[in-house]
C-alpha cells in the first residue's frame, strides 16, 4: 500500500491501516499479558491494564483514607455559646462599640493612631524634662549644701582665729600690768612725760 507517493510496507508509518491477523501477529511481543487490543474497524478498543488500575484505586483510597483523617483532625470542636454578642466575655453592647471603631473610615484611624503616636511622644519628652530637671534641682541642693557647709567651716575657722587672737591678746593685757610694776618708774614717767 502506497501513501504521499512513497513505498512502504504494510503496517509502518503513522496511519496506516493493518489488518486483524497482522495486529495480532504483534500482540504477544508489544503488550502485556493483561492489557489486550482490539481494532474494531477505524478505531482501537484497548483494554484497561488491571494491575494498573488496581494500583491507582489502592492509591485513591489510600488518599482518601488520608484527607478523611486530615479533616478528622482539623475538625472544629464543640461550641458553647454563653447567650451575649461577642461570645461571653463582653456585653452586647461593648461588642458593637468595638464593631464601629474597628470599621472606622481608614483615614480617621490613621489620624487617631498619628495623634496617638503624637502625645505618646509628647508624653516621653514631659519625662525625659522632668527627669533632668529632678537631677538639676538634686545638683543645685548639693551645690547650696556644699556652699553652706564650706561658708560654716569659713565662719568656725574664722571664729577660731578670732578667739584665737582675743586670747592672744588677753594674754598679753595680763601679763602687760605685771611687767608694769616690775618696772613701775617707767611706765610712771613715761604718763608724767605724756
Amino acid at each position: 500500500m502506497a501513501t504521499g507517493g512513497r513505498n512502504l510496507p504494510t503496517g509502518a508509518g503513522r496511519g496506516s491501516l493493518t489488518s486483524n491477523s497482522d495486529a495480532e501477529n504483534l500482540q504477544p511481543q508489544q503488550q502485556p499479558l493483561d492489557q489486550r487490543m482490539s481494532y474494531q474497524g477505524c478505531y482501537t478498543m484497548i483494554s484497561p491494564n488491571e494491575k494498573k488500575r488496581q494500583e491507582i484505586q489502592r492509591q485513591a483510597e489510600k488518599e482518601t483514607a488520608s484527607y478523611q483523617q486530615y479533616k478528622e483532625q482539623k475538625k472544629v470542636g464543640p461550641l458553647s455559646y454563653v447567650g451575649t454578642a461577642g461570645g461571653g466575655a463582653i456585653t452586647e453592647q461593648q461588642a458593637r462599640n468595638r464593631l464601629i471603631q474597628d470599621n472606622k473610615n481608614p483615614s480617621l484611624r490613621q489620624r487617631e493612631k498619628r495623634e496617638g503616636y503624637k502625645t505618646e511622644q509628647k508624653k516621653k519628652e514631659e519625662e525625659e524634662i522632668e527627669l533632668k530637671r529632678k537631677k538639676q534641682r538634686d545638683l543645685a541642693d548639693k551645690n547650696k549644701l556644699k556652699s553652706h557647709q564650706t561658708e560654716a567651716d569659713k565662719r568656725n575657722k574664722w571664729d577660731e582665729d578670732r578667739r584665737r587672737k582675743t586670747d592672744d591678746f588677753l594674754s598679753r593685757l595680763e601679763r602687760k600690768p605685771n611687767e608694769d610694776r616690775q618696772s613701775g618708774k617707767i611706765v610712771c614717767i613715761k604718763m608724767q612725760q605724756s
